[in-house]
């Protein structure tokens, strides 16, 4: 089972701040006036996936390829104090193994165990157009841990329940970021020959650990060290169970064990373990939600104007970008075989088919419309056509397992229905069901829209059986003055029929 996200939360992102997190669902529909954070809520999907591409001295990239939140300051929300930061809360299932490429360790022992779990990132301004990770907070198997941040990327102290523990003031800390959750890196002097001293890098707690081992008058205490240091990320109350496993084997001296003094000890240093697996920790949810973010693909509202002729281009594509600009190459280059399976799927749920034509060193695309001799080039027909098809393309590609597709973890379209009929855009809601009710995992779907059509086509396939009433969800953004919006959720009950709607919505003035 593949890493993915149950609920989100954020606060002082631009207007947005929740009381609530948001759960997913299926299918989640966003809709409000203009400048009510609909657009905001969105784009941070392609804003944490482009944070989880990239290495940086901060967790959050505001400014990429795929969009453009300008800088923190920029993207606080308007009015905050000096003392306010902008707050991202993760709901997850992560896993062990997350399929995300990554050179961070993972503990092998537990490398197909799944678990769920929290993340609180808090980020602060340190200066003009910079930011850091004031604090993190993990919730997970059953231990609260918090790690707090400096802006100069210091490692200043963790706590994990009742245990504390911070580096002494000859400690070299450092933090870098692989993706959106960092690595901590603790070097400490031990051994000064000369001018020149040696330094090795340690966990955090590990000296209290070993002071406590040292402490306990074991008869194994090396043995007991090291199960410890090898010992996978375990649930709290698992660790004791987990050692007596492992030194009944590796050392004779462990069988004349006080097995309730033993569990007690055990018991009492729970906290500062798994606070001194940090990084693994950190890794193995880094790994998880880059596995999900990477698999985002976010296509906006303005989409790329169609052209007569695209230069072609030798490129190996794995995905439509957010305009849609490289979609002529892309259905040049998908093959014979998927773009007749490409065709019968548009013919059958839009009646129209496309292909490429090559013409020399260039591609034009051509419609074929149902019921209409003969081919057009994209740019000779209605402009909703090439602000259709980049959508319709894209939940066709992530519907099928093509090679060198990556996986889709979450599909987010704002103003799917700009330029098309009112019939198109119902049919742009039967292939968002479609797309969510088949076998195995599907997709998240976030849509934002103005589209009555698109949100009243969902309630009518709940009530003819096509769509469970649960699996679609639907955000209303209302503005609270200049600065703050609130959100409001409302849905479908068994029957189709919205629940929790404001009275006269889509009418004029509302």
């Amino acid at each position: 089972m593949h890493p993915t996200l149950t609920a989100i939360k954020i606060n002082n992102l631009r207007s947005i701040s929740m009381n609530e997190p948001i759960k997913f669902v299926p299918i989640t529909i966003l809709i409000g006036k203009n400048s009510a954070g609909k657009s905001t809520f969105a784009r941070t999907f392609p804003l944490i996936r482009q944070s989880c591409e990239a290495k940086k001295r901060a967790p959050i990239l505001w400014f990429g390829d795929r969009v453009d939140f300008g800088s923190y300051q920029q993207s606080l929300r308007r009015g905050a104090g000096k003392k306010d930061e902008i707050q991202l809360v993760f709901s997850l299932s992560a896993a062990s193994w997350s399929g995300a490429k990554s050179a961070r360790p993972v503990p092998s022992e537990a490398a197909k165990s799944t678990f769920d779990a929290e993340i609180f990132l808090s980020i602060r301004s340190a200066g003009i157009h910079r930011s850091f990770a004031s604090q993190i907070r993990l919730k997970c198997l059953g231990y609260d841990v918090t790690l707090r941040l400096s802006e100069t990327n210091n490692f200043e102290m963790i706590k994990c329940g009742s245990e504390e523990w911070k580096p002494s003031v000859s400690d070299f800390t450092d933090v870098t970021y692989e993706s959106i959750l960092p690595r901590v890196t603790i070097m400490r002097e031990i051994e000064r020959t000369g001018p020149h001293p040696r330094y090795a890098e340690i966990a955090p707690c590990s000296d209290r650990i070993l002071q406590m081992i040292g402490e306990s008058e074991f008869a194994y205490q090396e043995s007991l060290y090291g199960a410890i240091v090898t010992a996978p990320l375990l649930e709290r109350g698992s660790l004791n169970a987990h050692l007596v496993g492992r030194l009944r084997f590796v050392d004779k001296e462990f069988h004349t064990i006080n097995h309730e003094r033993f569990h007690r000890f055990i018991a009492s240093i729970e906290e500062l373990v798994f606070a001194s697996k940090i990084n693994e920790l950190l890794g193995v949810l880094d790994n998880s939600m880059r596995s999900y973010y990477t698999g985002v693909k976010y296509i906006e509202p303005l989409r790329a104007t169609a052209q007569r002729y695209y230069r072609k281009q030798e490129l190996a594509l794995d995905e439509i970008d957010s305009k849609g600009e490289n979609l002529a190459m892309y259905l040049d280059n998908i093959g014979p075989w998927h773009l007749e399976d490409f065709n019968e799927w548009t013919q059958k749920n839009f009646g129209f088919t496309a292909k490429t034509i090559n013409d020399g060193g260039h591609v034009a695309i051509v419609i074929g419309e149902e019921g209409v001799k003969g081919e057009s080039n994209l740019t000779d027909i209605g402009f909703g056509f090439s602000q259709i098809l980049p959508v319709i393309t894209q939940m066709w590609l992530s519907s099928r397992p093509l090679p060198r597709a990556k996986r889709t973890s979450c599909i987010v379209i704002e103003q799917p229905e700009l330029h098309l009929h009112p019939s198109f855009q119902a049919k742009l809601a039967d292939v968002f069901a479609a797309s969510v009710t088949g076998e195995g995992e599907t997709p998240h779907l976030v849509i934002e829209t103005h589209s009555n059509h698109i949100v009243n086509r969902l309630g009518q396939l709940i009530s003819e059986g096509k769509l469970r009433h649960e699996d679609v969800q639907i955000l209303i953004f209302e503005k609270n003055g200049d600065s703050n919006s609130s959100i409001r959720t409302a849905g479908f009950d068994e029957e189709g029929y919205l629940q929790n709607w404001p009275t006269g919505f889509f009418e004029p003035g509302m």
